[in-house]
Formats: structure tokens, sequence, C-alpha cells
């Protein structure tokens, strides 16, 4: 079918961006954004014992703004009753800013005290907090000039109808090679300098609206506030100690991994439900939270189904850790330092966040509860001048002296992630697939290696919902919690062997091995995002087991290196 698609030169989709050529020199179109920071900090001594730090930072982020009428399209979703608008730069009282507005209370404080208890005993606590001028455009840049009026992005396809056109929404092709794209048209800018979302949609150009991006008309600071409080303790002259509790909010941040999430996903609302004009199920339209739907005519003053580019800075992080180290400085050829976290992190996934924060919290995808390291270096005491084999002569030296190993193991607890239920989309359509809580336990631990399947084991599915889990039902989308459940845990070990090599008193080489996973110990991935299958009640393939090691990690590896210093 493709390959006679392509010989007849028929054309069943298009995705492209469109400048728009009514704009004179559109292709210098840019973002600009002035900041301006102010700072004071000082420190008191108010004893030979006490010293308190402080100072304070006034930061300034004015709204971006474009180089000329015209060249920027300021997208939000609150104008015309929730309905959405693009401000135009320039255009009907609005300024090159888009008349975005903004806060002069951006201060962050710090403040910070040490206190020495005892000779050998130090306390010290601090607050800290800074601000973000974000990434990938949900404050500056990557935006406004992406928008109506300077840019469109233009999706037709085969299912959809053409775009501009009445045609049948089973029109194939949308064009022909000989003939060329279609023209993607650009609306009039009106005398208020509004291009609203709803007028696209009834202009049939709706997917101008799926492709814009979309910030609040209120400029938003992602923001973090940290705090520590540290008791340090000298053991002996060359180990000290700590234990620490570190914490930290952050706020007006990403929900999820990416600046940008669909704030006009559809939710539960009348999922299931009968329409009562059409005897079916109400559309999908009615059912996202910026229809504002007159349901006694199925009509739903819409912004478009889906806007996946919505930049709100409006979920927020936590982060609350008990710490300990040990740090042995260099003395008689060993160095050490080993450190442990408890901790918990906690952050919003964008799936159904627009609809119910509460569904789409819990643990972030990438922390582990429980983190172990200890990185050591140890000169070995052998050869010439050392406590073994002091008095060997330069041959038996350069056998047995001038040897060093390195070693860092690492021990982790496991990856968060979420039990799915089979065929749960005959329940729900939004994407939260998950089951309810039951009153038994559901156990998980890796296996042994199956061969013949080069898999291994980490929990067997369900035959039937029961025990530990529960079917949500029609309609519900189930309280297990999001990442509520953990992976295997990882051990990671490197080992690096050198051997010193004297020549001359200029010249020396070094030999060194280094071997990656040293205990060959394979780091099993098992979670949402590494691609396993958490389904609890599928039957068959790959559910419940583990196909692949973590991204990032090898099986042991074996490197070996000689390096002449001159």
């Amino acid at each position: 079918m493709d390959l006679a698609s392509f010989l007849l030169g028929d054309v069943s989709s298009l995705s492209r961006y469109v400048t728009n050529p009514a704009l004179t020199n559109v292709n210098n179109a840019a973002e600009r954004q002035k900041r301006w920071f102010f700072y004071g900090q000082d420190t008191y001594r108010f004893t030979p014992k006490l010293t308190v730090n402080y100072g304070l930072r006034w930061e300034i982020y004015f709204p971006e703004s474009v180089l000329a009428k015209d060249f920027g399209g300021f997208a939000n979703i609150i104008d015309n009753n929730g309905t959405g608008a693009i401000r135009v730069a320039g255009e009907g009282g609005y300024g090159l800013n888009g008349n975005i507005q903004n806060s002069l209370r951006a201060f962050a404080p710090r403040f910070g005290i040490a206190y020495q208890v005892t000779p050998k005993t130090v306390v010290r606590m601090g607050y800290g907090r800074s601000y973000d001028m974000g990434v990938f455009g949900s404050n500056f840049g990557h935006t406004v000039t992406q928008n109506l009026p300077v840019l469109v992005k233009q999706n037709v396809d085969a299912s959809n109808a053409v775009f501009g056109s009445t045609a049948s929404a089973n029109y194939i092709p949308v064009f022909t090679l000989a003939q060329g794209p279609i023209p993607a048209p650009f609306p009039a800018i009106p005398s208020n300098g509004q291009i609203t979302f709803p007028s696209l949609d009834q202009a049939g150009l709706g997917f101008l609206v799926t492709g814009a991006h979309i910030r609040p008309i209120k400029q938003v600071l992602p923001t973090l506030d940290a705090w520590n409080v540290t008791v340090q303790r000298q053991v002996t002259n060359t180990i000290s100690a700590e234990v620490a509790y570190v914490g930290n909010k952050g706020s007006h941040g990403f929900a999820g991994d990416g600046p940008s999430y669909d704030v006009n996903q559809k939710s539960m609302f009348l999922f299931g439900a009968t329409d009562p004009l059409t005897g079916g199920a109400y559309p999908d339209s009615v059912r996202r939270p910026l229809c504002n739907p007159v349901l006694a005519t199925d009509t739903c003053l819409r912004i478009g189904d889906s806007l996946g580019n919505y930049l709100g800075n409006d979920a927020s992080t936590n982060y609350n850790a008990f710490e300990t180290k040990v740090d042995k400085r260099f003395s008689q050829g060993l160095q050490f330092i080993a450190h442990y976290t408890f901790s918990r992190s906690r952050a919003y996934n964008n799936t159904y966040y627009p609809d119910s924060h509460p569904i789409a919290y819990g643990p972030n995808d990438f922390t582990r509860n429980h983190v172990f390291v200890i990185t050591t270096v140890y000169e070995l005491p052998f050869g010439k001048g050392r406590s073994f084999l002091g008095n060997s002569n330069r041959a038996m030296d350069y056998v047995v002296g001038g040897w060093q190993l390195s070693n860092t193991t690492n021990w982790s607890s496991g990856l968060p992630w979420t039990p799915t239920t089979n065929e749960c989309g005959a329940e729900q359509d939004v994407g939260v697939c998950r089951p309810n809580k039951g009153s038994g336990s559901f156990h998980t631990g890796t296996g042994s290696f199956d061969g013949a399947t080069h898999t291994v084991r980490f929990f067997t599915p369900l035959t039937s919902l029961g025990g530990p889990f529960t079917d949500a039902g029609f309609g519900n989308l189930g309280n297990i919690g999001y990442n509520s459940f953990r992976g295997p845990s990882g051990f990671y070990s490197d080992l690096s062997l050198i051997k010193a090599i004297p020549i001359t008193e200029r010249v020396k080489a070094q030999f060194r091995m280094d071997a990656f996973n040293l205990f060959n110990h394979p780091v099993y991935a098992f979670s949402g995002n590494n691609g396993a299958n958490p389904c609890i009640d599928c039957q068959g393939g790959n559910n419940g087991k583990i196909t692949d090691i973590e991204g990032g990690t090898t099986m042991r590896e074996l490197q070996f290196a000689l390096r002449l210093n001159f």
C-alpha cells in the first residue's frame, strides 16, 4: 500500500511548520528579555563559637518581548471566559510583551548559622530560596515567536478532513506530489489584537490551536526553598563524621519530565453516559475541562481537543532526607568517603494532572529511598620504604612496589513503578490504568535467570484480581497510588588497579586496569520508565518479567592502559 501510494504520488499525511508569508522580515522574529539582580550579604561573628551569615537577593525577570509588531503571539487560556486567545504583539492595545503581568516580589533570602558546641563538634543550619528563569520556553524563548501570527503547525492526514475544506474524513489522498501540499491559511488579525481559539475552530482551523504554545498571562518563576541541619564531629585526626537532615520544596515547576503538558485532557466526566440527543456516548470534546459545554445541544465552545504545549509552571516537588557521612583523609596510604542517604521525594506526573492533582502525585521516577556509597583509595604497603618489604632492592621494588587500588561501590534500593491492570480500557479512557488496593500482599523479587527466554521473573501475574488488588470498576481510576511499588535494588562496584613504574627521575610510566561492574552483578531494570510491563494480571508474554539491565549499566568490562609521563 505504501509503495503503491509512493509510485502514484499520493500523499496520505503531512506535518510541517509554516511561516506567515504576509509578514515582512518575519524570519528575524526573536525574543528578548531583561533581567536585573541585586544582592547584599554579611557575616557576623557573635562569639568565638557562634557565626551567622545572612543575605538577600532581589531578582527581576521582565516579561519577554519581541522585536516588532506582529512578531509574536502570546497564547493563554483565561481570556474570553476561559476559552482562550492569542494576544498579537503590538496589536489592539497589546505591547510587544503581550501585556504579560509581572511581579516585583522575587526576593530570595539566605540564612546560615555555625555553632561550635565543643572543639571537635560543630552544628550548622541553613536556609535559602532560589529562583530560575525556566527552560524550553516556559518563561523565555521557544514560544511566542512560534505561535500565530508568525508560525503555524499544519497537520493533514487521511483520517481527518482536509485542512480548510469540507472533504470527507476518509478522503485519500490528501494531495498528490504533483499538486504539492495544501497552503496553510493564516487568519486575519482582529482589531482588538486577539485571535480567539473558538474563532479558529469555527473557521475549521482547529489544528492551529493544537500546535499553539500556551502560557499563563502572569509570569511565573520556578522557585526552590532549601534547608538543612548538620552536626559534624572530628573522630580522630584524620576521620570526621556528620549527620544531617536535608530538605527542599520546589514550587512553580514542571508536571512530569518536561516543561509542558496537555491542559485540556479529557476527564472521567460523563464517561460512559448516554447522550440523549444521539443515543450514544458523549463526544470527547464535551469531556474536556476547557470545553464549556452546552449539554442540551452537545455544543462546546472549546479551545481545541488537545493542548499539548501548556507551559504552566504550576507543579511542585518536595524532598526530605536523613544523611550520614564518614570521611577519612589520606594517611598511611588510605583514604575513603562513605555516605548513606535515606530519602523521600515526591512530584507530579503529567498524566491526568489537569483533572486531579492527587491522581498524578507520587514518588519521583528517578529516586531511590536508600543509597549507600563508599569510595576508597588504598596504596598497598609493599615495596621500598613501605611497611612490608621496605628493604627491597630495585628489582624487587619494580615488582611489589607502587601499587594502588581504588574502588567505588554503590548499593541502592529500587526505582518506583505503578501497577496496571489488564483490559482497563473498557473501564476508563484517560490513561490512568490502576487497580484498587486489596487486603492481601503482593510478592515481588528477582528470581533466577531463565536461559530459554533470557528473562528474570520479578512477579507472577495474578490469574484474576483479588487479594492484594481489586477491580476499580467501570468509570473509576483505582486508588493505588502513582509509583507506589519499588523495583529491584541496584548494586554497582568498579575497581581500578594502578602500578607506578619509575624509569628515570623525570620519566615515569603507569599501568592501569579498570574493572567496571567488578562482580559482574546485573542491575535489573523494572519500572515504568524502563519499558517493563507492570500489568499485574496479564498472562503470557513478558508480563512481570525483567527483560533487560538498567540503561547506562553493563556487565563486567575490563580496560587496560599504559601511560608514559615525562
